[in-house]
């Protein structure tokens, strides 16, 4: 289990435009809750500014909930 602020520590790096070291981040807390919503969709932003659009998309199904028809990455990569 990631410690608790590993969230929050990526968060931080995401929004300092330190888009790939908080993916890895996300990537690790998701490695141990490979569930977690906020992680989820906070990795598929991430992807999606780093102009990795395809993969972001594929994170939608996975967070129905974060990813809706506006301002989501599949809305993005569809125009």
């Amino acid at each position: 289990m990631p410690p608790p602020n590993l969230l929050q520590q990526a968060g931080a790096l995401h929004s300092q435009g330190k888009r790939a070291e908080a993916q890895k981040l996300y990537q690790q807390v998701l490695a141990s809750r490979p569930n977690d919503p906020q992680a989820l969709h906070l990795l598929g932003v991430a992807l999606f500014q780093q102009g990795r659009a395809p993969e972001a998309v594929e994170l939608c199904p996975l967070t129905p909930d974060t990813c809706s028809p506006i301002g989501s990455p599949a809305s993005a990569a569809a125009r």
